[in-house]
């Protein structure tokens, strides 16, 4: 392809090898039948994207690009749960980002980060959601933790960034600086949607 980059990599209970970042290839390996096998980048951006190998490295199980087709995405995180579910993070420009019903953010626009969940034979799209405010966000990871919960961790400079009672430092960011954030998405309805960290940062934003 035309330019890859690679930010995540995990592997499952079976030795399976899962390859998550951006690809501004329409040609990338996507697989027929897998979640989604066309690319959606616009000129000049491009897609996330997800692939699983086998364990011996010899054979693509498939792969799926994951973005919309009014900005760029790129995954920058990766995890895997104990079925072999896989969590992406990164960053967003896609107003027509792929969300599902139970999203906490279903607007996007501009720059958001993003958390999304496919499943283990890559078909399916088990979550998505945009995460931000009226400026811009990056999410950089993502980890999980019991009961179905995901941490996603990334920066914003939006004042109005989503914060919960109690959190850390409820404090927006300021002038020219950015905060960090932490946020801990539940599933199925568990756990609140959203915690906040907001330690100051500086981040270079990824060109997607």
């Amino acid at each position: 392809g035309s330019s890859e980059e690679v930010h995540g990599i995990a592997a499952d209970a079976a030795g399976n090898a899962y390859v998550a970042g951006y690809t501004g290839s329409q040609d990338f390996i996507s697989t027929p039948g897998s979640y989604d096998p066309t690319y959606n980048g616009m000129w000049g951006a491009g897609d996330a994207f997800l692939v699983k190998l086998n364990p011996a490295g010899s054979g693509l199980v498939f792969g799926t690009f994951l973005g919309g087709a009014t900005g760029g995405d790129g995954a920058l995180g990766l995890a895997l749960d104990g079925s072999g579910n896989a969590f992406l993070a990164g960053p967003t420009g896609s107003s027509d980002f792929p969300v599902t019903a139970d999203a906490v953010d279903t607007t996007g626009g501009g720059a958001e980060a993003f958390l999304a969940s496919i499943d283990a034979n890559g078909t399916t799209l088990r979550y998505g959601t945009y995460l931000g405010g009226s400026g811009w966000e990056y999410g950089y990871a993502v980890a999980l933790g019991p009961g179905g919960s995901a941490f996603l961790v990334g920066s914003t400079d939006s004042s109005d960034f989503p914060v919960t009672p109690g959190a850390f430092d409820t404090t927006p960011p300021f002038g020219v600086t950015a905060d960090a954030f932490v946020a801990r998405i539940g599933f199925g309805g568990g756990l609140p949607p959203i915690a906040n960290a907001g330690t100051p940062s500086f981040k270079a934003r990824p060109r997607y």
